[in-house]
């Protein structure tokens, strides 16, 4: 069996890490790291298509539910009506 680390055990940064620190950028809109308040170079940071994107398929995901429980409600006033 190899004694190679996966990649979850790699001495390696993560892909959007902070250059200054090294520590994860959790949130690729900030101009600064969360951490140590370094500039984050725009090579890094979210695009405002991107962003818009991500924006879209959240509010996406929002109506998606909110059909999806309207549903769920329906049939269970169905199956209540029936004795279910």
């Amino acid at each position: 069996m190899s004694k190679e680390p996966c990649a979850a055990d790699s001495n390696t940064p993560p892909a959007f890490g902070c250059p200054s620190c090294g520590r994860p950028l959790y949130d690729r809109r900030r101009p600064d790291c969360g951490y140590c308040g370094a500039e984050i170079p725009e090579a890094l940071r979210l695009t405002e298509a991107q962003d818009a994107a991500i924006e879209d398929e959240r509010l996406q995901k929002g109506r998606d539910m909110e059909r999806f429980t309207r549903m769920l409600d329906s049939c269970c006033d169905h199956a209540k009506g029936h004795g279910l």
